[in-house]
């Protein structure tokens, strides 16, 4: 049902725009690094593994195929040289990385990790995957998605492959570095962090894959099954208000912090600051999920979640350029500090503003197909959420507990909301 030639160009076309994507966003971070810090190769090497990859393959793309004549022929071979180009991709983007983990030993200098671009590349490239594969109504295992009983088979065999790819990226980094630091006292330090890159890479990318696999599973049998509501949106409902409530709360006890109580305050925030943060993300990246997952729910086109998800993606890539941005030695004097403290806060209301608008539209959907109008709230408290936090900080530290319950309690509203819209009848899969 699902492996024919259509899906396949789809799926390859959607492949070829992620690298498009993914080297621009890898372009524009290695510059503002280097303005920021100079050009350290031992800190920036993953990202020039990947701006270089991409560009590469672009251009590859550009001289072998789209200077001709667009016929079937050649649409073919152009998305069949996309789809070993994203393997290619893939596999120089993890060599970058486990290379700079030597070359980070040689050159020990002062600077943020440099996994950073490659744990942001991989939270974008799974909202971007889950929303254009269920815009296209394509699952990411469509061609095995319908194996009753071997589908988990092909699940782990996948990973197998994951883990071979692996195997062979941090194998060259392994060696690499005991050509290298042969002679080094510290090599072993070297050897033992590769290989422990290594495991948390497969372990990393194999949960995110079997976590995807897992939720299409529930999704297909849902409207296999003719159920009403589907199974995945519970399961993902439930991981976005745990993840987002811990969020929140981490944010609370961030803001009530004395520093008289805490023998090292700046690696408390630290520490607290980035756990918010990792569990906002992650919540964010869920929600991605379970706003594609509607998609499927509505064989007419479903309005607002595509512009949501673009605010997501547009938020993740600014957070991460202004994060380096406040490193700059302008940003030092008190008052450029306050201006940029001021643009980010404005530039956050502008996005919140633009996100609403998708919600609007997606509530609107939603009111036309028989759902409640009192959904229209939803929007817009949310948006009111958005403005009363840019005057968290001089709140209370009481009237700041009640505001992050009420948060917490409308957080688990909304998504409790979406999760209980139903299957159209149309779009069922119903055994026969």
């Amino acid at each position: 049902m699902f492996n024919d030639e259509r899906i396949n160009n789809e799926t390859n076309k959607i492949f070829s725009k992620a690298i498009l994507y993914a080297t621009i966003i890898s372009t524009i971070y290695l510059i503002v690094r280097i303005i920021v810090f100079g050009f350290i190769l031992s800190s920036f090497i993953s990202a020039l593994f990947i701006v270089l990859t991409g560009i590469v393959i672009l251009i590859i793309d550009y001289t072998e195929y789209k200077h001709y004549n667009y016929d079937e022929r050649m649409i073919h071979l152009r998305m069949e040289y996309y789809k070993k180009a994203s393997f290619v991709f893939l596999g120089m983007s993890l060599l970058g990385f486990a290379i700079g983990i030597p070359l980070q030993f040689l050159f020990p200098r002062e600077v943020l990790p440099m996994n950073d671009l490659y744990i942001n590349l991989q939270v974008l490239g799974f909202i971007y995957f889950v929303y254009k594969f269920k815009s296209k109504g394509i699952y990411f295992n469509y061609t095995f998605i319908e194996k009753e009983a071997g589908y988990y088979i092909h699940v782990f065999k996948n990973i197998l492959k994951l883990a071979i790819l692996l195997g062979l990226v941090y194998g060259i980094a392994f060696i690499l570095s005991a050509i290298l630091l042969l002679a080094k006292t510290w090599i072993v330090s070297v050897l033992v962090s590769i290989l422990i890159a290594f495991m948390i890479s497969i372990l990393d990318l194999s949960i995110v894959y079997l976590f995807i696999s897992i939720i299409e599973r529930l999704t297909y049998k849902s409207l296999l099954n003719g159920r009403k509501h589907l199974n995945s949106q519970v399961v993902l409902g439930v991981l976005i208000v745990v993840s987002t409530a811990i969020s929140f709360y981490l944010r609370y006890k961030l803001s009530v912090l004395d520093p008289t109580n805490v023998t090292n305050v700046a690696l408390m925030v630290a520490r607290i600051s980035k756990s918010s943060q990792t569990l906002s993300q992650l919540g964010q990246a869920l929600l991605a999920m379970l706003l594609s997952n509607i998609l499927l729910q509505f064989k007419d086109k479903v309005k607002g979640i595509g512009l949501i998800t673009l605010i997501i993606i547009v938020s993740t890539v600014t957070a991460l350029v202004f994060n380096y941005l406040s490193y700059l030695e302008i940003f030092s004097d008190i008052n450029n500090a306050h201006k940029i403290y001021l643009f980010v806060n404005y530039f956050n209301i502008m996005m919140s503003l633009i996100s609403t608008i998708g919600w609007v539209f997606l509530t609107i959907f939603l009111i036309r197909n028989n759902y409640s109008k009192f959904r229209l709230l939803i929007p817009i408290v949310m948006f009111l959420f958005v403005v009363f936090n840019l005057q968290f900080q001089d709140f209370p530290d009481n009237v700041k507990a009640i505001f992050i319950l009420t948060q917490i309690v409308f957080n688990m509203i909304y998504i409790v909301s979406l999760v209980k819209i139903k299957n159209s009848e149309d779009i069922l899969l119903i055994e026969e």
